[in-house]
């Protein structure tokens, strides 16, 4: 592992412990992130509603955030 890979890696636990995100492989500041899923298609829908501009999914239980 180098430096810069320990640096990106140490970015994204920070991110995730600061906010409820998470970091998908591979993922390098300024990259969107992962929210956590919704446990059912009702609560995507309700998940769906609240979102704003910034959030989006690709399936029910996958969610994203622009960051």
């Amino acid at each position: 592992m180098n430096f810069s890979e320990m640096i990106r890696s140490l970015k994204a636990l920070q991110l995730v412990d600061k906010k409820d995100y998470l970091t998908p492989a591979n993922w390098q500041e300024g990259d969107d992130v992962l929210l956590p899923s919704p446990g059912s298609e009702k609560e995507a829908e309700q998940m769906g509603r609240k979102a704003g501009d910034r959030v989006y999914s690709l399936n029910w239980y996958l969610w994203f955030k622009k960051m």
